[in-house]
């Protein structure tokens, strides 16, 4: 029977959960759905004619749906690892045939009754328990009748009244012990929905133990339960296990199981889990957790190859993430593919065009030995700074490539932009500049600026040695051309 409040079902049928690991651990949905009682003929004394219709009741009650629980997989209640071992099942004695007899009068009340709990009619239904509760009932039929007066409640989603209602059933114990088990797994999944999960775990649990074959359901909802308790160490064997038994491919018990893992720190668990999540369905979001766990390990290779799944499938959509791609890239020495990265983000408008991202490419170009394509985004860089450094890093590139009166231009705009960390190193770069270009008093005048300042004073020094060396050169050749011209 379903309402828009709780649902009550058989225990073989999914429990619901939410869409991430987090909120599955918060959020438990609807209360699975049990069916009507049985009921049983009673002794030889009765006429053929009452037996026969005992039979008829009997057989509609079955039709009605007794559920017999079968299971979703084979599994033993004893086979879950825990703190708290789940004892083997118990055979209790069969109650005798008599005890489970159900009036043809009241029969057809209940049936009466459910029929308009079918039609949605929950208040009228409700009234017509209320009159058969003030008759004389054996304590069978007043089973069925707290049962059914839990079917309605949980119809109008009043959870406290429809677990009070089941609890006063399951204490009459004058139902079969199939159908009483029933109702104990109704109970605990009433006491879930109201946020109740110690009790519920106590009802779950008893249930587990009389049952020969739990289902993944069953082990699932007691996870839950501990889950919300924050009891992630006794959540895990249950949720494993659910996992295990289920025949289908069930995304959000994964997640819960993922968080767990993530609690307890079982990083390697998770990797497997987030593998068969990401098999299933690579979300991006999966893809980040396994990023992450892989940081968390240290295994920065894996973190890199994890990344470069997430930018193929198109996954890395924002600044930061393409940016920490091309670092990672840096940092694994693959300068080419950072450069690719950061291409092709800055041209998409994903890169915002700022200093920082020409200078990472530019540095991407660099590292590859690009030095030509590492140019423009470096002059680029360098107009969006805020202080000439990058100036200075764009003149040393001139400078590999032998481009001396650009690398000088490049230094002057560096040193009038101010803001320079070493003000001396950037004298001896416009110096080389000028000596390299036969600039020699302007690389002379660069020498002696830079001899001023301690980091740089010893290098100046030794150019302007070199200079003088030069000058003297140069002098003796003039000398040596003007006397053989005089001749």
């Amino acid at each position: 029977m379903q309402r828009d409040g709780v649902n009550i079902r058989e225990e073989r049928e999914s429990p619901p959960s939410g869409a991430k690991a987090t909120e599955t651990m918060n959020s438990l949905g609807k209360v699975p759905r049990s069916n009507r009682p049985a009921a049983r003929c009673g002794s030889s004394r009765w006429s053929r004619a009452r037996r026969h219709a005992c039979a008829l009741i009997a057989i509609a009650l079955i039709l009605w749906g007794v559920p017999l629980l079968a299971p979703d997989a084979p599994a033993r209640a004893d086979d879950v690892t825990s703190d708290e071992p789940i004892n083997p099942p118990k055979k209790k004695q069969q109650k005798r045939r008599l005890e489970f007899v159900v009036t043809p009068l009241v029969f057809k009340k209940l049936e009466a009754i459910h029929a308009l709990l079918e039609e949605e009619k929950t208040d009228e239904a409700l009234v017509l328990l209320d009159k058969l509760s003030k008759r004389k009932l054996s304590d069978h039929e007043k089973a069925i009748l707290h049962q059914t007066y839990g079917f309605a409640y949980s119809s109008q989603s009043n959870h406290a009244r429809a677990a009070d209602s089941f609890e006063k059933c399951l204490a009459t114990e004058a139902l079969p012990e199939t159908t009483l088990n029933i109702v104990r797994y109704n109970l605990g999944q009433l006491y879930m929905a109201m946020d109740e999960f110690e009790r519920a775990l106590v009802e779950l649990k008893r249930w587990m133990r009389e049952v020969e074959n739990p289902g993944a359901n069953a082990y699932y909802l007691i996870g839950i339960a501990h889950a919300q308790l924050e009891q992630s160490k006794e959540a895990l064997p249950y949720v494993e296990k659910a996992v295990k038994l289920s025949e289908d491919f069930n995304e959000s018990w994964r997640q819960l199981l993922l968080a767990l893992y993530f609690e307890e720190k079982q990083y390697d668990d998770a990797v497997e889990v987030l593998a068969e999540l990401i098999a299933h369905e690579p979300r991006k979001s999966y893809l980040q957790q396994l990023r992450g766990i892989y940081g968390e390990l240290e295994q920065d290779e894996k973190v890199l190859a994890v990344l470069e799944l997430s930018y193929r499938l198109g996954y890395l959509d924002s600044d930061s993430e393409l940016r920490h791609l091309a670092r990672m890239y840096l940092y694994h020495e693959i300068p080419y593919q950072a450069a690719r990265v950061m291409e092709q983000g800055l041209a998409d408008g994903i890169v915002t065009d700022d200093s920082e991202a020409w200078e990472l490419l530019a540095n991407s170009w660099i590292h590859a030995r690009q030095y030509e394509l590492a140019l423009e985004p470096l002059d680029r860089a360098a107009e969006k700074a805020d202080d000439g450094e990058i100036y200075l890093k764009l003149a040393r590139v001139y400078m590999e490539d032998q481009s001396w009166n650009e690398a000088r231009l490049a230094v002057e705009s560096g040193i009038a932009k101010g803001g320079l960390r070493d003000p001396g190193d950037a004298q001896l770069l416009l110096g080389i500049s000028n000596a390299k270009a036969r600039r020699y008093t302007s690389a002379r005048d660069a020498f002696q600026k830079a001899a001023r300042t301690e980091r740089s004073e010893q290098s100046a020094r030794t150019w302007l040695q070199h200079l003088d060396r030069l000058e003297e050169n140069l002098e003796t050749e003039a000398a040596e051309e003007s006397h053989s011209g005089g001749r």
